[in-house]
């Protein structure tokens, strides 16, 4: 199943799995929100992180911290997991 990951914002963190999304207004927090909102996700659907088969990140229109936050989490569990690592961003 793909996860999907957007940190661009300043003020919410965007994950997804699946067709379910979890959205946390976590303002410039994105570091502390991200790996328990997915740790959530994947309760909620009974599954657990080896059952991940691509991750998606978002990279485009948004805060740089924030950006790299999210490609730092995507890159970490796309290596530790074997699964291969999107980067997105929007069409200008």
């Amino acid at each position: 199943m793909k996860l999907f990951i957007d940190t661009t914002s300043n003020t919410k963190t965007i994950v997804c799995l699946g067709d379910q999304i979890a959205e946390k207004d976590s303002r410039l927090w994105h570091s502390q929100a991200v790996l328990p909102m997915i740790e959530q996700l994947l309760s909620d659907q009974k599954m657990k992180l080896t059952d991940l088969t691509e991750i998606e990140v978002k990279t485009g229109e948004g805060s740089y911290t924030g950006i790299r936050v999210g490609v730092a989490i995507a890159q970490a569990l796309g290596l530790a997991l074997k699964v291969p690592v999107t980067l997105t961003s929007p069409i200008l």
